[in-house]
This record gives C-alpha cells, structure tokens and sequence, in this order.
C-alpha cells in the first residue's frame, strides 16, 4: 500500500510518513490531514494516539478515520449462515477493550469502544468534531438484492472528520 501512495504522488508535492499508530511520533504543527482507513479499532491507546495526531496536525488540518462500527466489535457471537453473518449480537456494548475475533482462521485482536468513547476522546485530545457518518449501503453498489438487504440490516463502519481548531 505505500508503494502504491508512493507512486501516486510521483508528480506532486505530496510526501508518505510510513509508521505503526503506536510509534506515530512526528513533529508539531507538521500534517494538513492525518488519515486512516479501518485500522484504529487494532490500537489499545486510542487516546494516546489522538493527542499525537493533534500535535502533529497544523492549525486548521484535519484528522479523518474510519473504524469498524461499535456495534460490531462488542460482541463476535453472531451466527453465520454460508460464512456469513445473517444476525448481529450487541452485547457487553458498554464493556470496553480488547476483545479476540475469529478470523480466516486466525485470532485478531481488536479493541471495542463506545461511539461516546470515540467522541469524547477526540474532544479531550482537542478536536472538534465536523461530522461523523454510518455510510449506507447504495443499493446501485449491489448486484444480488439478498446481499443487499443483509447489508442493510446493521451498519458496518463508523467515520470521523475532526479540525484542529485556528
């Protein structure tokens, strides 16, 4: 994946910082936009990290990420039908931290927090919160209507857009 961001900014003023979020660690008022795809719900310190992008982030600059929705990580007990989910068990919601998920054969290692966590965090850490988003599947997206009713049954992802106020 970096090389392939790499390769995409070869004819621009655009730069890569590759590193783990547990070592994020770059210079103050450095980044216009910190971004993150899918990766947070994998770190234990979601507060550590918040703090840390805030110092980087510029006055004004932005820090976007997406999560798995809460809903999902409170509880992996749901039944699967063909390999997939067809029901969703919330439980323990309002119990935080890791939990083990069952996963193409392997134990992944994920850790569940409250949309209030999520929120309240950011906000300590600085943040004001522009939006957040539980996207909707787009029935346009979805060519076997079964799949997309599924879908439509529980939301998937949970995003953030957050500024470093001026």
């Amino acid at each position: 994946m970096v090389q392939n961001a790499i390769l995409n900014l070869e004819n621009s003023s655009g730069k890569i910082e590759h590193s783990t979020m547990e070592e994020y660690a770059f210079p103050e008022s450095t980044f216009d936009l910190v971004v993150s795809q899918l990766a947070i719900h994998y770190i234990e310190d979601f507060s550590k990290l918040s703090q840390n992008v805030y110092k980087t982030l510029k006055f004004g600059g932005r820090f976007i990420f997406s999560v798995q929705h809460p809903l999902l990580t409170s509880s992996f007990e749901s039944m699967t039908k063909n390999g997939k989910r067809n029901n969703w068990i919330v439980d323990d919601y309002f119990k935080t931290g890791k939990r083990v998920e069952p996963w193409i054969g392997e134990q992944v290692v994920k850790y569940h927090r409250t949309i209030d966590e999520y929120f309240s965090t950011l906000q300590e850490a600085g943040f004001v919160i522009n939006k957040i988003r539980e996207p909707m599947p787009q029935k346009q997206h979805f060519t076997d209507e079964e799949e997309y009713n599924r879908r439509l049954r529980i939301p998937l992802f949970l995003l953030f857009a957050c500024t470093k106020p001026l």
